[in-house]
């Protein structure tokens, strides 16, 4: 008799777990942003961003301008109201000034509530 109460007790606990257990929608990086629910993931699926990653130098009115791309993953997102995950690119640069003094670095902040979105439309060329 305690074993089959015991049986029913562990199928009955893990019955509960299985149902209010909800899997992570998981959607492609050109999805709109009104197609995205609450706690869904915007995956690169595709592997687009890795490409922009790395390190640029570029020069400005005679400063120094270096970009450090990373891509971060699963990275939790605000948007109005909404709450969700994806795969983004993070830019950190450091601004240097012909005399080697840094104007501005950000390579030690970590601020997550400053987003940039950007949207190609279908038939748009992406930037090489």
């Amino acid at each position: 008799m305690m074993k089959i109460l015991n049986l029913t007790l562990i199928f009955l606990l893990t019955f509960i777990s299985v149902i209010s257990c909800k899997a992570q929608q998981t959607y492609p990086l050109n999805t709109f942003m009104e197609d995205i629910p609450q706690g869904g993931y915007v995956k690169d699926l595709n592997n687009e961003l890795p490409p922009y990653v790395g390190t640029y130098k570029a020069y400005d009115q005679g400063n120094e301008i270096t970009l450090f791309i990373t891509k971060e993953d699963n990275r939790p997102t605000n948007v109005v109201d909404k709450q969700f995950y994806q795969d983004a690119l993070v830019i950190k640069y450091i601004v240097k000034n012909r005399s080697n003094q840094i104007l501005q670095d950000t390579q030690n902040i970590s601020n997550p509530n400053i987003y940039i979105f950007t949207v190609i439309e279908p038939g748009q060329q992406k930037i090489q």
